[in-house]
């Protein structure tokens, strides 16, 4: 999957800094900001870390990159649980900022 998701992240990145039209400018950094968020979160699942769910029961192991490197598994839990943590952060912030709060203060 990852062959796929890095040129459609790529081309995500030049359409947003490079074919952004001039009614957009004024949130043009915080797509971008997003974008590069999301593409790490997406990376950091597919790439990096991997991981194998073994069912019926609930758990797994990680296969990816970082795995082949050794890096052990809790501080590759805590990474993908805190990029996770930041992502959400962020998106809970774009929501709030351009619905809720619209005549109010922003975040």
């Amino acid at each position: 999957m990852t062959c796929f998701e890095i040129p459609v992240h790529i081309l995500g990145v030049y359409m947003i800094l490079a074919k952004t039209p001039e009614a957009m400018k004024s949130v043009k950094w915080s797509m971008f900001n997003m974008h590069f968020w999301c593409m790490s979160l997406d990376l950091t699942i597919s790439l990096l870390i991997t991981p194998l769910i073994l069912f019926p029961t609930i758990s797994g192991y990680p296969m990816g990159l970082l795995e082949w490197f050794g890096v052990d598994v809790p501080t590759q839990i805590y990474f993908a649980v805190s990029l996770f943590a930041g992502v959400f952060f962020l998106v809970l912030c774009g929501v709030y900022n351009s619905v809720a709060a619209q005549k109010k203060k922003k975040l």
